[in-house]
Formats: C-alpha cells, sequence, structure tokens
C-alpha cells in the first residue's frame, strides 16, 4: 500500500475537508503559531476515522534551543524586537503537560508525548541559514538585508 499525501493551505481552525476523511494528520511545527490552538486541533480531531493518528511536532523551549535562541537574538540585533519575538514564538508551545491537556480537550485519547532529539550539520552558516530562514515569514527582509539569495 503507498503513502497518498497532498498539501492544503487553509485556516487551521476550518479546514476544507469532511469528517472522517484522514487516517493520519500531521502537523510539523505549526501548532505553535495557530491563535487558537484548540479549534485546531478539534478540526484535526474532525477530519480523523475513528482511532485516526495525529502527529504534532513542535521545539522545545528557547533555552533548550540554543542555535534558536542566538538567530533569534541575532534578528532581533539587526531588524528590531518585533522580529526577535515573531521568531521566538516558534519554541512558545514546549511544555508536555500543556500539549497533553490542549490535545486532550480537543477529544483525543492514549495520548503519547515523545521527545525527539535531533543533530544537524551542515557544512557552513552560509550553506544552512538562507534555505532556513526561507521557511520564515521575515525571511526577504533578512535575505535582503545580508545580500544572500533567497532560495
Amino acid at each position: 500500500m503507498g503513502v497518498c499525501e497532498s498539501w492544503y493551505q487553509s485556516d487551521a481552525a476550518s479546514v476544507p475537508f469532511d469528517e472522517n476523511e484522514f487516517d493520519v494528520v500531521f502537523c510539523q511545527h505549526g501548532l505553535q503559531f495557530f491563535p487558537d490552538r484548540l479549534a485546531a486541533l478539534k478540526e484535526m480531531y474532525r477530519v480523523l476515522i475513528p482511532n485516526g493518528r495525529i502527529a504534532v511536532s513542535v521545539w522545545r523551549a528557547l533555552d533548550r534551543c540554543p542555535f534558536l535562541a542566538i538567530l533569534g537574538d541575532v534578528l532581533g540585533r539587526y531588524l528590531g524586537e518585533s522580529f526577535r519575538a515573531a521568531f521566538n514564538a516558534s519554541c512558545l508551545l514546549h511544555d508536555r503537560e500543556e500539549i497533553r491537556e490542549t490535545i486532550g480537550n480537543a477529544g483525543f485519547h492514549d495520548i503519547n508525548i515523545r521527545l525527539e532529539l535531533s543533530v544537524s550539520r551542515y557544512p557552513s552558516l552560509d550553506d544552512f541559514l538562507p534555505g532556513y530562514l526561507f521557511i520564515f515569514s521575515i525571511k526577504i527582509l533578512f535575505c535582503n538585508m545580508v545580500a544572500w539569495p533567497i532560495r
């Protein structure tokens, strides 16, 4: 059996799918940015088949992500405090009990939270940073500031 995947863009609190449509919903580094996390999780629950699964990935606290902390400081220094705050928002949802409670309040049960650690190595910061910043809404300002091409 093959995997069929498609990507859609919509409001996470009101997705354009019927109830019981998916076996799995995957949310990678997005939940912490949703204005209404509970509504988004309820939508995930709604579109899952009975006993379907979600996989949610979030970063740890900023003090546990030294690269992100340093990068946030650099962005704040050069682009202003609002950029630092926006970037650092990526690490705002890190408390296991808050995550468990919010997911449970959306209707999920048998919640398993697992810490996964990974190490990424790149030949140089010049090779890594432009591509990494491309995923953030501040990419254009930052890349123009340092004369890096947007890839």
